[in-house]
């Protein structure tokens, strides 16, 4: 089998069990490696190349050592199922880490950002909607992803908590809300999110259907 094959395989397992963003992420890096390899069996030659392809492309040192730990991951993998003799991955080191600073908002300019009027991003009204992504994601710190991925049943008003189900580690994170994004959510859902939508259904969507169905928000247009 050639490595494409061998990633297929992996990939069967693997997205079972992964979260689809994630899985989409191991695709795209196994696929590069394999591309990497050729018709040429995976091999730590390759891999060394592999690595020297992706600094040529102009990934950091971060980006490499990420996608080289879903590789190592692939390989053990591999080992364990027969598809390869040995761990041709285990040894080769990590090149090192970049540290930068995040710069992080102020405490004023938090208030500034809650207090400030939500951009309207279409002809439609979906301000409260807005208001509430960029409330949310300031109170809880969440990634955006995972805030796509919310229904309207993660949201318990009542217990002012939000239940994140799409985690890294896919285990589910129950966090506190405040009053304020309470009730800014309240005012979303019973104003301007569609009526036809479930609590099952994703909580925030798009404004305009699609072949009669509601999507949930991509990061991009959340961005």
């Amino acid at each position: 089998m050639n490595t494409y094959e061998i990633v297929n395989k992996y990939l069967e397992e693997a997205e079972i069990v992964l979260a689809p963003s994630t899985a989409k992420n191991y695709r795209s890096v196994l696929y590069e490696f394999a591309r990497t390899c050729g018709k040429e069996e995976a091999s730590r030659a390759k891999l060394i190349q592999h690595i020297k392809v992706l600094k040529d492309k102009g990934n950091s040192n971060n980006s490499i050592r990420c996608k080289l730990t879903d590789i190592k991951v692939f390989v053990r993998w591999a080992v364990d199922n027969g598809y390869y003799e040995r761990d041709f991955a285990a040894n080769i080191p990590q090149p090192q880490p970049e540290y930068h600073v995040a710069e992080r908002m102020t405490k004023d300019e938090v208030v500034t950002m809650l207090h400030m009027k939500a951009p309207k991003l279409s002809h439609v009204n979906n301000i409260s909607r807005n208001k509430a992504i960029m409330e949310l994601a300031i109170v809880t710190a969440s990634r955006v992803s995972a805030i796509c991925a919310l229904n309207a049943e993660d949201i318990d008003l009542e217990h002012r908590t939000v239940t994140f189900k799409h985690t890294k580690r896919n285990k589910e994170l129950v966090m506190p809300l405040t009053e304020s994004l309470c009730n800014t959510i309240k005012d979303y859902m019973e104003n301007d999110r569609p009526q036809v939508l479930t609590a099952s259904d994703p909580l925030f969507v798009g404004e305009i259907p699609r072949n009669g169905r509601f999507y949930p928000l991509t990061r991009q247009q959340i961005y």
